[in-house]
């Protein structure tokens, strides 16, 4: 996990609500999550197989979206892929690129935002 990331989530949990929508099975997931402990800021966690298409297709943020009873215009999905960039598009949401976890960012020019460390994302929510 990089730095600042673990301090974010307990920031950003304790004022919003917060999803993961993964392309990750559960069995996959559960295979690796217990060596971060992130899980607890988490209220809602969206697998793949759990919606009819997966990222890019928004339907994956939406479900998220549907579950914390969230709207479009105040939500904003962060992730580090074109994939998720598109997939909060599709799902008609903004998009903030966790740059810290990206080599190149020049694929990104249709993101809302860029974060360049944890704490900008903390800053600027």
């Amino acid at each position: 996990m990089y730095d600042g990331v673990a301090l974010m989530l307990e920031q950003l949990a304790r004022k919003h609500q917060l999803g993961i929508a993964t392309s990750n099975s559960p069995e996959e997931f559960a295979a690796h999550h217990d060596r971060f402990k992130i899980e607890q800021y988490f209220k809602t966690f969206v697998f793949a197989g759990m919606t009819p298409k997966m990222k890019p297709a928004g339907d994956p943020v939406l479900l998220a979206m549907h579950n914390l009873k969230g709207q479009a215009e105040t939500s904003i999905y962060i992730g580090d892929t074109i994939h998720d960039l598109q997939a909060a598009h599709n799902a008609g949401v903004a998009f903030g690129l966790a740059a810290w976890g990206v080599d190149d960012v020049t694929s990104f020019t249709e993101a809302e935002y860029i974060f360049q460390t944890p704490a900008e994302l903390v800053d600027k929510l």
